[in-house]
Order: structure tokens, then sequence, then C-alpha cells
């Protein structure tokens, strides 16, 4: 895993414009009553959403509460689990599936004990064999899952086992240290890298409040010519937002790993800097 050369502290970011906390406004007067909250933890812009108020309002509605998480930044946020939520759910292609072109994927899903027995789908127990061993097999289904064919409630190709254990390797390499150290080191280096874009002239971070991983930057001029120009230099710079969030204009969003290291972080700086000057 990679380290950086010294630690990390958190970016300060000095006097500007104020900044907005971009989280997820609920509403409990909106109509129809709803069945089930689902939110994104951290939200599309990197933002740490706050489980309370979700899982709050779910409570008050009789409604269920569902978390779409980071599977990486589960070692270093609450997980759905203690946040109060009935279902997590969220994208494994991280833990150790390659990217191949778009596919395949690999997602994961998890309830309460409740809810256990309602998930459409395959779940692995682990028993003893007839000789004491350790065994595990596919428990909680009936047969018929797989007799009805078309009108069973899933159909689950075998491969996707081999996604699975993919996973399963990755995470037991990594271990619960490992999870958690790799969720810090891609906290710290968002943190570290917004501020080195903030002292770059006309750049500021475009949200207030706790992100991980992913923060939008506010630039002095248009993303799109940033982004090619900086694709020239080998960066990928992240993604305009303005289309997609009009009270963000001008801004970018940046994702930071924790396979980068602090000459790459750094490079990234000048290259935008550089970028910037002759825009």
């Amino acid at each position: 895993m990679t380290r950086l050369a010294s630690p990390l502290r958190i970016c300060s970011w000095g006097s500007g414009p104020p900044r907005k906390l971009i989280r997820t406004r609920w509403e409990p007067a909106a109509a129809p009553e709803p069945a089930l909250l689902l939110l994104a933890q951290p939200n599309y812009l990197g933002v740490v959403e706050d489980y309370d108020a979700a899982v709050g309002l779910a409570r008050a509605k009789g409604a269920l509460a569902a978390a779409s998480v980071d599977p990486m930044l589960l070692g270093v946020l609450r997980s759905p689990g203690a946040a109060g939520c009935d279902i997590a759910l969220g994208d494994a292609q991280a833990l150790g599936t390659p990217l191949s072109f778009g596919g395949p994927g690999l997602g994961l899903f998890a309830t309460t004990a409740a809810l256990m027995r309602r998930i459409p789908g395959r779940l692995v127990g682990r028993t003893l064999d007839e000789d004491g061993r350790v065994a595990y097999t596919l428990t909680l289904r009936t047969r018929e899952q797989d007799i009805r064919r078309e009108k069973a409630s899933s159909n689950i190709c075998t491969n996707q086992g081999l996604n699975a254990v993919g996973a399963a390797v990755h995470l037991a390499w990594l271990g619960p240290g490992g999870l958690a150290e790799a969720g810090r080191q891609s906290v710290h280096k968002a943190h570290y890298l917004a501020g080195r874009l903030g002292r770059i002239a006309g750049v500021r971070l475009a949200v207030a409040g706790p992100f991980a991983r992913e923060f939008p930057v506010e630039l002095p001029t248009e993303p799109v010519p940033v982004v090619a120009a900086m694709a020239e230099r080998g960066y990928l710079a992240g993604i305009p937002l303005s289309a997609d969030y009009p009270e963000l204009p001008r801004s970018l969003l940046v994702a930071v790993s924790e396979k980068r290291t602090r000459e790459e972080l750094d490079g990234y700086a000048e290259a935008l800097e550089e970028v910037l000057r002759g825009a």
C-alpha cells in the first residue's frame, strides 16, 4: 500500500465566498408517503451525509432506510448497520474486480436479520459437514428458485461466483485494518489535494463540510476545455458538474483513491495551475 513520505493534515481553507453544505434535503411533508428512503454515503459530490436525519425520518414515516455505500470507505465511515439502516447496498467493483471496459460488475447487498428471508437471491451459509469440517452451502432459499425458472424471484449466473470469490480474496488480503487504512489514505489524500488546489488563483472548494474521496472545486473558467488540456498532460482531471448541478457553475468533481502518491497529487495541482494560467 502506498504511503506518503510524511503525514498529511486535513486541509484548512482561508477566507472567500461562502460555500454550501450540499447534503440531501429530506422533506417530511413530501407526498406520497415513502416506503423506503435511500441515501448515498458519501453522496455523488463526496460529501458525507447525515445518517441520523434520513433514518429518523424513515422511522417517523414507517419506512425502511437504505444506504448505498462505498465499500472502500466502510473502514472510516459509520456503517449502515451502526446507523440503524435496514438495507445496505453498493458497487463492490473496487474489491478486486478489474475495470474490464465496463464489466463484469459486482454488487453488494445486506439486510437486517428481520428482512433476511425476503432477499431475492442466494445466501451462502457457513456450517459443518458430517466430519466436522467447515463447509459452505446455499441457504435460506427454496429449490423452486431453480425449478420454476422464469417464475423464480431471481436468476443468478454461476460465473458471478468468480467475482464474489475475487472480492472475498481481496477483503481477506486487506483485513479490517487494511480496509480502514485504505479508506484513511483516500480521505487524507483527497483533503491534501483539495488544499493544494485551493492555493491556485481562482480555484476554490465548492462545498463546505466533511467529504471523502471526492470533492468539487470551482474553476475560474469553463471546465470542459480544462479537462481536455489536462488529458494531454496525462491526467484525468475530473467530471464537469454544471450540466447536472446548475448551482455549481464551472465546477469539476475530483476523485482521489488510496493508490495516488504525493508526487502524483502535486503533479496534478501543478498541471492544473499551468492549464489555468494559459486559459
